[in-house]
């Protein structure tokens, strides 16, 4: 692993560069973006980078969430149990799922969502469709940390994004 993965170089802070990872992202486009605009951006994802780029962390974000990073930007988190489009499997689930099976993937993608939010990162956004009541009841935050920021729509659904440590929130505009 090379030495910016693993915490970074004094030279990269002294340019003004932030450290920025890209969790549950596989694509490289947000990661390409980032690094156009001359940031030392890594992605991290379960799945192999599409692009084969060797700024990809193939692993569970949350064994990367300590190296010392600036910025963390959770574009695509699995939300397919903690947004309000989802509820009705709780209680109905498709075929071939039980109600046990449901209600366990949606504590561990609450889970997960309370780790990436409560990162010992300064800077974080996390992208979530909006959720319904009992993944909000699952979510932990520390501390006085929630903005949350309802902005526009993807699709037919609202999408919230979650952004702290953040002096203005921004829209994303590609190069």
């Amino acid at each position: 692993m090379s030495e910016a993965a693993k915490g970074g170089t004094k030279s990269d802070k002294a340019f003004g560069m932030a450290r920025v990872l890209i969790a549950c992202e596989f694509s490289g486009i947000v990661r390409r973006a980032f690094a156009a605009r001359g940031h030392d951006a890594w992605s991290c994802d379960l799945l192999p980078a599409e692009d084969r780029s060797n700024k990809h962390l193939q692993c569970d974000v949350r064994e990367v969430l300590d190296r010392g990073w600036e910025l963390l930007i959770v574009a695509h988190p699995p939300c397919t149990r903690l947004c309000n489009s989802g509820v009705r499997w709780l209680h109905r689930p498709p075929r071939g799922k039980s109600v046990e099976q449901m209600w366990g993937e949606l504590d561990e993608g609450a889970e997960l969502f309370s780790a990436l939010w409560n990162a010992p990162i300064p800077r974080r956004c996390v992208e979530n469709p909006v959720m319904h009541k009992h993944a909000k009841s699952r979510i932990r935050a520390t501390g006085n940390r929630r903005r949350q920021s309802n902005r526009g729509s993807l699709a037919t659904r609202r999408a919230s994004g979650r952004v702290c440590g953040c002096t203005t929130y921004h829209r994303w505009r590609p190069p």
